[in-house]
């Protein structure tokens, strides 16, 4: 299975840190794997996020308003993830327990040579909101930004290294755009010839209650999250979902949201999650030690899911806050 770069950055970039200082704290191996891959899924869902794109262009909603409305719920689960691993690793006493605290000194050092890396979703999501460029053109901005920075303020990329960087940016966008051609004129002939239409018709024929569709809809999201990658899941599955949930009065917006957790999660679902894989890599852990470990991180998303589709308003009051349209 080869892994998309797309899902897995955040944890092998944050992962590849805090797996081998967790490890050298005292904390299990496997359980250190365990937390980096379920922290990982907070990466799709906080803005910028390239799902919620695809949702958005697939669903012809706003992709701003996408990116303010993934805020919240990103927050919401930060914040439970945080919670379980309070509870689940406080019994882990760190071996050294002399280990100095960081100074206030250390701190500061380290806020500044970060501050240019941290300016960058300040500097894209500033500028989609404040109406300066497109999300198309600030995706061009953020590569430009991060090559002056690499290169000038860094001087960690150089120019022999720019080569291999083309190449795999290119196999990358060559993978999507290929899922995107493909799954082009597939929507086309289905919305000729009316077919998200009918199953939304049988659908709703068949099940009365909005919320035993709704529960339906994470059910089928969930299970196609264990074997597909996520922009395959919103390109094949939106064109169904978007009449379904117009028919149910259910927001555009609030729909992207569901989907793109639902798929955010199945990159922690075995036996196909990514996640684990790349933390598994990292920690020399094997990925039925993760899958045990990872069990409370996934219970306590899915619960969330759950809160988040049956309570939508959630979701949709920070757009709506800010005079968006959901």
């Amino acid at each position: 299975m080869e892994l998309s770069p797309v899902q897995t950055a955040t944890v092998a970039a944050i992962g590849g840190l805090t797996i081998p200082a967790m490890i050298k704290k005292g904390y299990p191996p496997d359980l250190a794997g365990a937390v980096a891959a379920a922290c990982g899924t907070v990466g799709v869902i906080i803005p910028p996020s390239i799902p919620m794109v695809t949702y958005a262009v697939s669903a012809n909603v706003s992709v701003g308003t996408m990116f303010v409305a993934g805020i919240v719920p990103g927050i919401i689960i930060a914040i439970v993830l945080n919670l379980v691993h309070f509870f689940t690793c406080k019994k882990y006493e760190p071996a050294d327990k002399t280990a100095p605290r960081i100074t206030l000194k250390e701190f500061t050092i380290g806020f500044k040579d970060s501050f240019f890396a941290l300016l960058m979703p300040i500097l894209i999501l500033g500028g989609i909101y404040g109406g300066v460029f497109t999300p198309t053109e600030a995706a061009a901005v953020a590569c430009i930004y991060a090559f002056i920075i690499s290169m000038f303020v860094f001087q960690e990329l150089k120019v022999k290294d720019l080569y291999p960087i083309f190449v795999k940016s290119a196999k990358t966008s060559a993978l999507i755009l290929f899922v995107i051609s493909l799954s082009s004129p597939f929507s086309w002939f289905m919305t000729t010839q009316g077919i998200p239409t009918m199953i939304a018709g049988a659908v709703l024929s068949t099940f009365q209650n909005k919320y035993i569709v709704f529960f339906l809809i994470n059910l089928v999201l969930l299970v196609m999250g264990i074997f597909l990658e996520t922009q395959a899941i919103i390109l094949l599955l939106t064109p169904f979902l978007v009449p379904i949930a117009i028919n149910l009065g259910m927001p555009l917006i609030v729909l992207g949201i569901i989907v793109v957790v639902n798929t955010s999660i199945g990159m922690i679902t075995p036996p196909m999650a990514v996640n684990l894989f790349v933390a598994s890599g990292i920690s020399k852990e094997s990925i039925e030690k993760l899958t045990v470990k990872i069990l409370p991180y996934l219970a306590a998303e899915i619960v969330v899911l759950l809160i988040f589709t049956y309570f939508p308003k959630i979701l949709s009051f920070f757009p709506e806050m800010l005079g968006l349209k959901v």
